[in-house]
């Protein structure tokens, strides 16, 4: 884990289990498997950043949303 801009920012966030589930699912499923690797890593980036919480909205959500109406 990096560094953050204060120590407050820096805390846990409790997770459902059902959905640390769910996560560990996803991670082990993804070709970028290390400890160091991005949850949600950037395929063009060789993982090496994260995908932008924007492009995920534009390119995934909206577009699952939209097959649903």
């Amino acid at each position: 884990m990096g560094n953050t801009k204060t120590r407050a920012s820096h805390k846990r966030v409790p997770l459902h289990p059902v959905l640390v589930g769910e996560l560990k699912q996803w991670r082990s499923e993804s070709p970028y498997q290390a400890g160091s690797d991005f949850l949600s890593p950037s395929i063009q980036k060789n993982g090496s950043q994260s995908l932008q919480p924007d492009m995920i909205l534009k390119r995934q959500i909206r577009s699952a949303l939209a097959d649903m109406v």
